[in-house]
């Protein structure tokens, strides 16, 4: 009994010891260590069916895995923006803008401004019919009518390297003022539809100068080393 209990005392002490040394070294191994964050991303990340795209501005970046949850990511600072499930289409991605700063930067649709350019807040309603554009893919056009079955807000993620182009979202602020002298009418856009691998994309963009002037064009992109071009165009309205 007495060597139990000389045995009990020993072990407390041995605790009581550690447990001592373990606190007051703590702040110093802090002090010393960076911190570090661990992303784990998808964990469905397997190669098959995954896949990552970085934005051309190389600020964003979104990635997928085999459940085709989508990731925003923030570059800089390596953070997940936002994880996504696969059927959410609630938030714009940042390959939306990018192709909306393509279709701008190129000014090559008539009746659309470019350069300086307002957009209204509120994405359009849009539907695209299948018949009348035979060319397009088909799988792009479900996801464009899927998306735009109603109204979402944009935001003033427009991060172009061109200083000839400059895309702003009308506020509620200015809503009703003339923001300089290129900004007359209204802008809008609809949100962007892709292909299955997203190398392509459809979007619809319309000026309105009058109630009685205004033009509408389903625009056609394809994406080639990182980067948005204009395939086609047509034109979708005329007021």
């Amino acid at each position: 009994m007495f060597r139990f209990m000389s045995l009990f005392r020993f072990l407390t002490v041995c605790f009581g010891v550690i447990a001592i040394l373990s606190i007051s070294a703590t702040p110093a191994i802090a002090a010393e260590k960076p911190e570090i964050f661990v992303q784990l991303g998808h964990l469905d990340f397997s190669g098959v069916g995954s896949k990552a795209v970085l934005s051309h501005t190389g600020k964003y970046l979104s990635s997928a895995g085999n459940s085709s949850a989508i990731k925003p990511w923030e570059v800089e600072t390596d953070r997940v923006i936002k994880t996504l499930p696969a059927d959410s289409i609630g938030i714009i991605e940042p390959e939306e803008y990018e192709v909306y700063i393509a279709v701008f930067a190129a000014g090559k649709l008539d009746g659309i401004p470019f350069g300086y350019v307002v957009i209204e807040k509120e994405t359009l309603e849009e539907k695209m019919r299948k018949d009348g554009w035979k060319d397009v893919d088909a799988f792009m056009i479900d996801d464009f009518n899927r998306k735009n079955e109603k109204e979402y807000l944009l935001e003033n993620k427009f991060l172009s390297d061109s200083s000839n182009l400059h895309i702003t979202v009308r506020t509620e602020k200015n809503k009703g003022d003339i923001i300089s002298a290129f900004d007359k009418g209204a802008t809008s856009v609809s949100r962007v539809g892709f292909s299955k691998d997203k190398t392509k994309a459809l979007v619809y963009v319309q000026h309105v100068a009058s109630p009685e002037m205004g033009v509408g064009h389903y625009v056609t992109l394809h994406k080639v080393n990182g980067k948005w071009t204009i395939t086609s165009s047509g034109i979708g309205k005329i007021f």
